[in-house]
């Protein structure tokens, strides 16, 4: 069960689904909560551990900025209005390896002691500007596939905006999980 704060918290949400859809209340199994559904749900820290150790790295993968990634954003949303406070404005935000070879995102280091930003994003909707950055916590967030394509969503309560139509400042293309 889930405290009332966290239930409009998209990533905590479909962690928690994915626990009933799995049938599993306990423990968190790799292909599901850091392979297939990676950052549409949470996974940190005790999730991460339950998970076991990241498969080798592909040893022809390129290494390369994350700008050799092609980076899509979609939503459902034109219009979020502050009055429907219950109203969700969500995203995704799409990053496909199309080189044809395993590639191995670069990523610029940290301005801390922290690992570095795998994905950020800044929404605005004067006079509020909402901001998140992600860290690149493991190693399976840099690595793509051949064709493989990584999401992250993004999920804002529409109560924090003020009337109007709501544009994305910019989705930085350093890389998405």
């Amino acid at each position: 069960m889930l405290r009332g704060d966290l239930t409009l918290v998209g990533l905590i949400v479909r962690h928690e689904m994915l626990h009933a859809i799995l049938r599993k209340t306990r423990g968190h199994p790799r292909a599901a909560f850091l392979e297939k559904c990676a950052d549409t749900v949470l996974c940190e820290a005790q999730c991460v551990r339950e998970g076991g150790l990241w498969p080798a790295q592909d040893p022809t993968a390129r290494i390369g900025p994350a700008t050799r990634l092609v980076v899509r954003v979609t939503s459902p949303h034109d219009t979020v209005s502050r009055g429907d406070s219950a109203s969700i404005f969500s995203a995704t935000v799409l990053a496909t390896n199309e080189t044809g070879r395993a590639l191995v995102v670069t990523l610029p280091p940290s301005e801390d002691a922290g690992p570095p930003v795998s994905f950020s994003y800044r929404v605005e909707s004067l006079p509020l500007t909402l901001f998140f950055s992600d860290r690149a916590t493991t190693p399976g967030v840099v690595r793509f596939a051949i064709g493989e394509t990584k999401r992250f969503v993004v999920d804002i309560r529409a109560s924090v905006f003020v009337e109007g139509r709501y544009q994305f400042g910019e989705f930085l293309p350093m890389w998405t999980r």
